[in-house]
């Protein structure tokens, strides 16, 4: 009796074996293609670009001059690098806050018990999904100075703006365009953050007698913190990148290169004047920025919040 309990056990052993070696064979098979596109795509052309921007290279011409940390001092004097260095932490100053205040204010009246609260989801949430180039040609012509349809309407009170005309105007005016555009996504994920929140909380606030704006100070907006904390790391990144909404409302980062940020730099630098190793240099520089930026982030993200 005890021999055919040690053979089922060691039978059932050999079994489980068999089957975790299956799982983790099947585990490898599904995770190789995703690895190879993303070792092909990011990993490749990133250590590539480290080498490059070691090196003087035409892009038209097969000599590769080794110039060592040419390229960084050079950037370091560069006046357009250091504009388009400005312009990116700029834009990424106006946008953040502004996309999170106005997303968290349209969550809060969606969450408010109004009707129809999928139809609002779903207009708002369009934007988002359009095409950038799309968007960008729209509120180019709303901008327009002399038929776009917002200076006709300031026309009514006797006033004008430039918006892209002018080196004041032109990327406040491209940041609130980007703001309309990510209040959708923003406005969903906040909307899960405060139905997420226990009504027994808010229950306890009416017991107690506090009104709304303090009860929005003292629970809804620390209860929120993870989500905003979430947002605000997807804003950063997503405007540290800033190109599309650019080429789209300008074309060139004018007037001036008031506009110009620096992923524009680097494709115009790189892809118009050639200078490959140039470009790389920048493109090294803005990884360092967003990889430390993202480590500060990531040491928040992992922060245990006490409510």
């Amino acid at each position: 009796m005890k021999t055919d309990l040690h053979l089922n056990n060691q039978n059932n052993k050999h079994h489980f074996k068999r089957n975790a070696l299956s799982i983790n064979t099947w585990g490898i098979l599904f995770i190789i293609p995703a690895a190879t596109f993303f070792l092909v795509v990011n990993i490749i052309p990133m250590i590539y670009a480290f080498f490059l921007s070691f090196h003087d290279w035409n892009f038209l011409s097969s000599k590769m001059t080794y110039v060592f940390l040419e390229n960084y001092i050079n950037l370091l004097k560069d006046p357009l690098f250091l504009k388009s260095l400005w312009n990116t932490f700029l834009y990424t100053l106006i946008i953040v806050p502004l996309t999170l205040a106005f997303s968290l204010f349209c969550a809060l009246l969606l969450n408010s018990g109004i009707k129809h609260v999928s139809f609002f989801r779903v207009i708002y949430f369009i934007p988002f999904i359009t095409s950038i180039i799309a968007v960008g040609y729209i509120w180019k012509w709303l901008y327009d100075p002399t038929f776009g349809i917002l200076n006709y309407m300031l026309a009514w009170i006797g006033l004008s703006c430039p918006f892209l005309k002018s080196t004041i105007t032109s990327l406040p005016s491209i940041a609130l365009m980007s703001v309309w555009k990510s209040l959708g996504f923003n406005i969903i994920i906040f909307l899960a953050g405060l139905q997420s929140i226990p009504d027994t909380v808010y229950e306890a606030a009416r017991i107690d007698g506090a009104n709304k704006w303090r009860t929005f100070w003292k629970i809804t907006l620390p209860l929120l913190n993870p989500t905003v904390i979430f947002l605000t790391v997807m804003g950063i990144m997503h405007s540290l990148k800033i190109f599309s909404e650019i080429f789209a409302m300008t074309e060139s980062g004018g007037p001036l290169h008031s506009t110009q940020s620096v992923v524009y730099r680097i494709v115009e630098t790189s892809f118009k004047s050639y200078q490959m190793g140039y470009g790389a240099a920048m493109s090294t520089i803005l990884f360092l920025i967003i990889i430390t930026v993202t480590i500060i982030q990531m040491k928040i993200l992992t922060k245990k919040f006490n409510y």
